[in-house]
């Protein structure tokens, strides 16, 4: 129960993260792709660390310093997804 809290708080800020990713990636009006890619990999990123890592947190107790890591490490590369995958997922010009 004492973990309960941040897990609860993980979710939420997941479903928050995917909700605007979303509104987000429907919502774009061109410019900078890489710019565009790095803001929708950020988003995505804090949706993976709320789903994921605070899932592994309060359900396999694996401790705060391998939380922390797990979720630099996931936002990173979810990240570089976002960045480097944009081109790819917006439409023609």
């Amino acid at each position: 129960m004492r973990f309960l809290p941040a897990g609860i708080g993980g979710h939420v800020a997941a479903v928050l993260a995917l909700a605007l990713a979303v509104i987000y990636a429907m919502a774009i009006q061109g410019g900078s792709g890489l710019a565009e890619g790095a803001r929708f990999g950020a988003l995505i990123g804090i949706f993976a660390v709320g789903a994921f890592v605070m899932h592994n947190y309060v359900n396999l107790n694996i401790g705060l310093k391998l939380t922390l890591q797990q979720g630099v490490s996931l936002f990173r590369r979810m990240g570089c997804h976002g960045y480097s995958d944009w081109p790819y997922l917006s439409p023609a010009r």
